[in-house]
């Protein structure tokens, strides 16, 4: 039988790790979600979650993603302001 473990990340933002630790998450700016030295890392932009009325909610979001696995191009997804995603890659 094979078994894995999943990280999650949803609502404003709540994180389920890849050894199972489950903790929200408000702050903002970059982190990583996964760090494999030298191998894959996977970094989130975590941003203040406007609402419709213009005003800014104590909850932050996941705007960006970019992952990278050695010797392979860079990979980001993005959030655009009006909550389209979009995807680049180098």
């Amino acid at each position: 039988m094979f078994y894995f473990n999943a990280a999650l990340v949803w609502g404003d933002p709540h994180l389920k790790t890849l050894d199972g630790f489950e903790y929200w998450f408000n702050a903002h700016g970059e982190f990583y979600l996964i760090h494999q030295k030298d191998e894959f890392d996977l970094q989130g932009r975590f941003s203040p979650w406007a609402l419709a009325t213009g005003e800014t909610a104590k909850a932050t979001a996941i705007t960006g993603l970019v992952a990278q696995q050695r010797g392979q191009p860079i990979i980001e997804f993005l959030l655009s302001s009006n909550h389209q995603g979009q995807f680049e890659n180098d």
